[in-house]
């Protein structure tokens, strides 16, 4: 074995570290799996099941239900070359930049656990629908824009 004159050595705490970034590399990876799976599972029982299959289905795997919410109005802060500003925009309920507020306001998707007594089902796009207006999600209250009333 050679050696160079730039030898690296390796503490004991960058071998924890890499190890942990490892891990959380594969459970990821598998996170991303199950969940890519559940979605093409779901899209096959959109397509050939009906309502009552869907329904079940959902309730078995503990599935959450897409919704569209308008984007909340919110400030951000910006470095500049003198200093930082602050700005008003629009905002993911996790306060992600959602867009300038000059624009008209974005629409984000939010996540909500399905139960049979909130949710419609359109027959047309084979999906459910939020009934209400209104729902908290990440403890925001935030306008819901549903597609059929």
């Amino acid at each position: 074995m050679s050696t160079t004159n730039t030898e690296t050595t390796i503490t004991k705490e960058e071998v924890k570290l890499y190890g942990v970034m490892n891990m959380t590399a594969v459970i990821n990876n598998e996170r991303n799996k199950h969940h890519n799976n559940t979605e093409k599972l779901f899209k096959i029982i959109e397509r050939l099941g009906d309502e009552e299959a869907l329904r079940e289905a959902y309730k078995v795997v503990e599935y959450s239900v897409c919704v569209k919410y308008e984007a909340l109005v919110g400030k951000k802060t910006r470095k500049t070359k003198n200093g930082e500003i602050e700005y008003d925009c629009y905002l993911s309920v996790y306060d992600k930049y959602a867009g300038s507020i000059k624009q008209p306001k974005p629409l984000c998707n939010g996540y909500i656990k399905y139960n049979d007594e909130d949710f419609d089902y359109d027959k047309i796009s084979k999906k459910f629908v939020y009934k209400y207006d209104k729902a908290t999600l990440n403890k925001k209250e935030v306008n819901i824009v549903n597609k059929i009333k």
